[in-house]
């Protein structure tokens, strides 16, 4: 556990973020955390928001020829390029860790995020071909994991208190970027005025992702890396080994059951009332939780699977069940209940990777990568299921009563 040098040291009253680890020393300021925040809220919004923009313009469309539901296949292309994202950092993770250091990656790296936005706008008509806007899709899905890592790979090293305040803040930050303020304005600017609006907050983020990047990577301060995540099955006695087992089903389990429910039924032709209100109110929501359920000191292993089954898993599970009755609001009421326990989830999976990486020093990023993967794998599975029921079964209630039952009967397996 962290804990503050005594105030005789002369470099205490440097910061006060300033805290010590056991391997060492690190420095954020509130401003750097700031910083850090607005960084990730920007890009992660502008990619989000492109496949929002999918959702508006296409219904549609035409795939090499056959005529397909654009909204569905987009959906399934965009969680597959993040799956392969956190896969490559999963796996490469020593050499991702000496390529984020270099200004010539970063470089690369923006200039493809603004480059794939242009050519996503280019691209976008509506009942026309859509080879290319669900290839940019794809690989700006897979660019979306390498700031999420790195931003939250350098925020493990501040407070507890700092560290759930920079994740509430990034996520109302998201959700108030693409559902608010993007949302309304794509409502009322013309489609190469949204183009213009992404590109300048792609730039912005640049200037603010500097500071925080220099001032806490470790090796620039004398600080011995934490060690890789080198856990293995066959390390690990039989009994040692349950957890592990565990915390796999449990991960891809809710990527299914949020998987299936992005499509079904955020994936049926509906306004866009229906996308936009859910995830505004399911961050207000899932924050509030977070906020609420987590002490402020340093939490264990022990709370963290305890706020997954006693909050995350009868979200989930009601907004699965509410399904079938919520078509009249087009499925409003259904979509507020999964926003806020995906959120809610995802906040508990960060924190709780926080919290192991803490305890038994293995590498945040590595571990943080391979959660994300299995979450994302479960999603896209999910996901292609949902695609495929949408494609082939009727929507009516008793065929939703059914999906319903079977996301409770997967998630109760699971948790239980």
């Amino acid at each position: 556990m962290a804990k503050s040098k005594p105030p005789t040291d002369p470099s205490a009253s440097q910061s006060p973020a300033k805290q010590t680890h056991d391997s060492g020393t690190v420095t954020l300021t509130v401003r750097q955390l700031c910083l850090l925040a607005a960084a990730l809220s920007l890009i992660i919004a502008s990619a989000l928001f492109l496949h929002e923009m999918t959702n508006r313009v296409l219904r549609m469309g035409t795939f090499f020829g056959l005529a397909i539901h654009v909204r569905a296949i987009s959906c399934f292309v965009n969680i597959v390029g993040v799956t392969l994202g956190f896969g490559l950092i999963a796996r490469f993770c020593r050499q991702f860790a000496e390529l984020r250091k270099r200004p010539a990656f970063w470089v690369v790296y923006f200039a493809l995020q603004l480059g794939l936005t242009a050519l996503f706008y280019l691209t976008l008509h509506a009942g026309g071909t859509c080879e290319m806007t669900l290839l940019v899709q794809f690989l700006i899905g897979a660019l979306e994991p390498v700031i999420l890592i790195v931003a939250i790979d350098y925020a493990r090293w501040i407070p507890h208190r700092q560290f759930a305040a920079l994740l509430i803040v990034i996520l109302f930050a998201t959700v108030a970027l693409v559902f608010g303020v993007l949302s309304v304005l794509a409502d009322w600017l013309a489609t190469t005025a949204i183009m213009c609006v992404q590109l300048a907050m792609i730039t912005a983020a640049i200037p603010c992702l500097i500071p925080p990047l220099k001032a806490a990577i470790p090796e620039q301060q004398n600080i011995q890396p934490l060690p890789e995540f080198t856990i293995s099955r066959k390390s690990l006695k039989k009994s040692e080994s349950h957890p592990l087992t565990y915390l796999v089903l449990i991960l891809v389990a809710y990527g299914v059951a949020f998987g299936f429910m992005h499509v079904i039924p955020s994936g049926l032709f509906t306004s866009h009332l229906p996308r936009m209100l859910p995830n505004l109110v399911g961050a207000v929501v899932a924050a509030a939780l977070y906020r609420f359920l987590l002490p402020d000191g340093e939490p264990g292993t022990t709370l963290v699977w305890n706020r997954l089954f006693r909050v995350a898993f009868p979200l989930v599970t009601l907004a699965a069940l509410l399904i079938p009755y919520t078509s009249g609001f087009e499925f409003i009421f259904s979509l507020m209940f999964s926003a806020s326990a995906e959120f809610f989830f995802l906040l508990l999976v960060l924190t709780g990777c926080r919290v192991i990486c803490r305890s038994i020093g293995v590498g945040y990023m590595r571990l943080t990568a391979y959660a994300l993967l299995l979450f994302n794998l479960g999603f896209v599975v999910g996901d292609l299921v949902a695609m495929v029921c949408s494609q082939t079964i009727k929507t009516t209630t008793w065929n939703l009563g059914l999906m319903s039952i079977g996301i409770f009967l997967i998630l109760s397996s699971a948790t239980l």
